[in-house]
């Protein structure tokens, strides 16, 4: 009998201690208004990059496709915005690695959050305008490859951002960010912080 009461309540008390961890059920097992505290209660290691911004390996729900996570948690409003960095991708001169993994993110997420707006273009007076230029004019910032998800979002977000990025002529990389409804007045407290120093 004493055996089943301890068992019962030591069930209970990890159901209660477990619920706020369960809860976070936005991007990658984040929400909006999370602390530090909380993230790294998931066994989260942050270190800090600049003014309340935090670098993380992982996150409670990773993905393979991302190698580092970058987030801005406010001291008042919590987490306000994910960046993840993309793996590094060996491509052909036509991008095709990259645009196979931007496009099959891209299918998950809008198939979670709808349509959004894609841009996919080239600088008007790029001379990277051959078919197999197109790593080069990402590499260069001429070739734009993004979708943004910002209407009728969940759980406090504002925008969603997918983004090719290129390294060199044969590598680059696809990025994922999440603002949250609370991450433009994060971001003013933070030039506020740090134009004191003017």
């Amino acid at each position: 009998m004493i055996r089943r009461m301890v068992w019962q309540v030591s069930i209970i008390t990890a159901l209660i201690l477990a619920g706020p961890l369960i809860a976070a059920a936005g991007p990658f097992g984040l929400s909006q208004g999370m602390t530090k505290a909380e993230v790294e209660a998931f066994g989260v290691t942050l270190t800090e990059s600049s003014l309340h911004y935090y670098s993380a390996s992982k996150l409670p729900k990773p993905h393979r496709n991302f190698e580092d996570y970058q987030l801005l948690i406010d001291p008042d409003t919590g987490l306000a915005k994910i960046h993840t960095v993309g793996v590094t991708l060996s491509s052909n001169s036509y991008g095709d690695a990259i645009k196979t993994r931007f496009r099959d993110i891209e299918e998950a997420l809008t198939k979670k959050y709808g349509k959004g707006q894609k841009f996919d273009f080239l600088r008007y007076d790029s001379i990277w305008d051959e078919p197999n230029d197109w790593m080069m004019g990402l590499s260069l910032k001429e070739r734009t490859l993004v979708h943004f998800w910002d209407e009728d979002l969940p759980d406090g977000l504002q925008t969603i951002m997918l983004e090719a990025k290129g390294l060199s002529s044969r590598s680059g990389y696809v990025n994922l960010g999440y603002e949250f409804t609370n991450s433009d007045a994060a971001v003013d407290r933070i030039r506020e912080a740090e134009n004191e120093g003017f």
